[in-house]
Order: structure tokens, then sequence, then C-alpha cells
């Protein structure tokens, strides 16, 4: 059942368990796209399914301006349905002030992001989202080592931004290689390996060998690049694109950990 016309979801457990008491907009024109799941035969039908599951607001897409004022006057659903939908989102806007003070101060567009404070938040926030699968003994890295860094994201700032990135700068992205760099200097050897994540060309695979066989560690950088991921963009497979697990198969012959 899509999300948009899922009374369990949106009646049951978010307001009658959670006790929620904001309001529900939908997705970009889910509720229209549920012609497309086979949920609902035209836009007057998706508009009943949705309002009458629990969907306060819709965006995009125009079903409730077209059919809400018709199913109520063919009995189908009824004006206190749409009352409350209506409350549902006059509540959020009272909580929020917007009737009182309903601009925002344009002072605001003029305070600094990338403050070290906000930095910081960031990084912490960073920390706790990350899972280590598995550590035999290798974690954390000596500061005395000779670390060899590799792989196509190892120094992509762009692609490090990820996808859905409307105002991020690519010089404001912090790599790895930058980060590891600063802490070991001389220590780092750099070497890519794979020019970007879809690479298929063997060329530097020497290269790479060669600095993890010169150094006490291989830190090895995999993933996808931002516009392999995202919105109409997922790859069918979560597989590594590319050859990038072919090169991390010859580094482990290596021995290095």
């Amino acid at each position: 059942v899509p999300t948009s016309g899922n009374s369990f979801t949106l009646k049951t457990i978010l307001r009658d368990e959670w006790k929620y008491d904001g309001f529900v907009v939908s997705d970009w024109a889910s509720i229209t796209e549920m012609i497309a799941h086979g949920f609902a035969e035209n836009e007057k039908e998706a508009a009943f399914k949705a309002v009458t599951a629990g969907v306060d607001m819709e965006m995009a897409s125009e079903s409730y301006v077209k059919h809400l004022a018709e199913l109520i006057e063919e009995g189908k659903i009824s004006e206190d349905l749409i009352n409350n939908h209506v409350a549902n989102i006059l509540r959020v806007k009272f909580k929020l002030g917007l009737f009182v003070r309903p601009y925002t101060d344009e002072k605001l567009a003029e305070q600094v992001t990338l403050t070290d404070e906000n930095l910081q938040l960031a990084r912490e926030a960073a920390r706790e989202g990350m899972v280590l699968l598995k550590n035999e003994g290798v974690l954390p890295l000596s500061k005395n080592a000779k670390v060899a860094l590799m792989g196509p994201l190892a120094d992509a700032p762009r692609d490090q931004l990820g996808t859905w990135v409307f105002d991020g700068k690519e010089e404001n992205s912090v790599t790895p290689y930058t980060a590891i760099k600063e802490i070991l200097g001389n220590s780092l050897t750099f070497e890519v390996g794979l020019e970007y994540s879809r690479d298929n060309s063997r060329a530097r695979f020497a290269a790479a060998l060669a600095a993890a066989r010169k150094s006490d560690v291989v830190v090895f950088v995999a993933g996808e690049e931002a516009s392999l991921s995202g919105e109409a963009n997922a790859r069918g497979q979560i597989d590594l694109p590319g050859i990038q697990t072919e090169l991390i198969a010859e580094l482990a012959k290596t021995g290095k950990p």
C-alpha cells in the first residue's frame, strides 16, 4: 500500500499510537503517482484515498484542488474531514508564529553556516553516524604508520558531498586525503589507483600496488560518484561500480592490512 494511501501508518500508528499532532504532507506528486502504482484508477480516486488515509497537504500535484469539493458534494467525504486536515496545518502555523510574524528576518541570510562550532557539530554527527563493520586490530592507525591512501573517492570533494546538494561548495569539502595528509604529512603516500568510481582501466594498478608494498597499511576509499545515487539515479545493484573490487583484491594479496 503506497504511503499516501495508507491509513494504518498515517492514522493508527502516527496519530493514535504516536499521538502526532503536526500535519502530513505528501511527497512530490506521490498522491497522483498512486495511479501508476495501480492503487488508484484516476486522480479523483487518488485524492479520495489520500485524504481519507490521512494526508493533510498535497505537494505539487493537484488532485485535492480539483476533486475535494466535488467529493464533498457527492457525499463521499465530509466537510468535517477537510476541516480536520486544515486544523492540522493551521495548528503548526500557529505554533510557528506565522500569523504574528509571517516574514523571515532577512538578516538571518547573512549568518555564516561554516563556523568552527557548526563544523564541529557536523563532524560529531558524522562520527556518530559511522558504522565499523569489523576491526581485527587494524584500527586505530598509528600516527607513525606509513599509510598508502588510494581509491577513486579518496580525494573527490564534489562527489563526497553526495546527491541533492544545491549550495554545497566543492572547496568546503574536506576529503580523506586532505585530512589524513594534515595528520601524517610525508608518512602518507597517495596513489588513486582508479580515476573515478566507474573506471575500468588497470593502468594505475601497478603504481597502487607498488605504493602498498612500501607502506605499513592501505586505506582504500571506495564507493560511487554522486551522480550514481539519489532520485532517478539509483543503480540497480549495490556492488562497487567499475573494477574497484578487483583492485581491492589485488591490494589484499600484498598482505598489507
